[in-house]
């Protein structure tokens, strides 16, 4: 009765690292689109950067 436990508990948790393991990878593939969109708006996201540091300029000097 115990081997047969301990080739259960075997099995689980080789169910569960794959199961980690594709969620992982999951994660991986959802970061690239991700960062690839982050450098393709790049230019935007610094030219919006400058105009709000300007604004706030402009507030701090009144």
């Amino acid at each position: 009765m115990l081997y047969c436990n301990a080739i259960n508990g075997r099995t689980i948790r080789n169910n569960l690292s794959a199961v980690t393991d594709f969620s992982d990878a999951m994660i991986f593939a959802m970061a690239v689109p991700n960062l690839i969109g982050l450098l393709i708006l790049l230019p935007v996201v610094k030219e919006e950067l400058r105009i709000y540091k300007e604004r706030v300029h402009e507030v701090d000097q009144l």
